[in-house]
């Protein structure tokens, strides 16, 4: 009979999982990974899930979310001194929760990204009262960076349009019978 130990079984699910992400950041950053050769990003794979636990993640989501960042501001992101929020949140210690320490990371980093996109004048906010950034331009920065959420929202839109469909031709029925 085989027998599995529970190391041999942890190493096995790391390698799935290293696996899973590699295929994720290919099919979601395909322009950061289309240089790179297979070993390569799994090396990066490798580095980023690694620097990950250094923080304190531990669930896959937070683990996945964290090599995202590195495709997105580069390897050593967490100690670049073009993002020293960045390492403002990594080092918390008012942060009890990983979840927590990722979800604001990760809206800094959507910040961020924002800003580097938009004019210095709307990106303070101009006194001439120049709008702020439109809810698509910041739907974009999430896809970027959290593309499951997207499919998520896109599920969510659905239903609600063909609930909105369904309201309608409700409508249209009890018209028709009070005619």
């Amino acid at each position: 009979m085989l027998t599995i130990r529970d190391e041999q079984m942890r190493v096995m699910s790391l390698a799935l999982f290293q696996r899973w992400v590699e295929t994720h950041l290919r099919e979601h950053f395909p322009n950061q990974c289309a240089p790179l050769e297979g070993a390569e990003l799994r090396r990066r794979v490798q580095c980023g899930l690694k620097k990950a636990g250094h923080y304190g993640f531990v669930q896959e989501a937070d683990l996945c979310r964290y090599v995202d960042l590195i495709m997105v501001l580069g390897a050593d992101f967490d100690t670049d001194p073009r993002f020293p929020w960045a390492s403002a949140i990594l080092n918390n210690p008012a942060f009890k929760s990983p979840g927590t320490r990722m979800e604001t990371l990760f809206e800094a980093a959507c910040e961020h990204l924002r800003t580097l996109e938009q004019p210095a004048e709307v990106a303070a906010g101009d006194e001439a009262g120049q709008p702020e950034p439109e809810e698509e331009e910041e739907d974009e920065y999430e896809r970027v960076l959290a593309p499951e959420a997207d499919e998520e929202e896109e599920d969510e839109d659905e239903e609600e349009e063909e609930k909105e469909d369904e309201e309608e031709e409700d409508e249209h029925a009890d018209g028709a019978e009070e005619a």
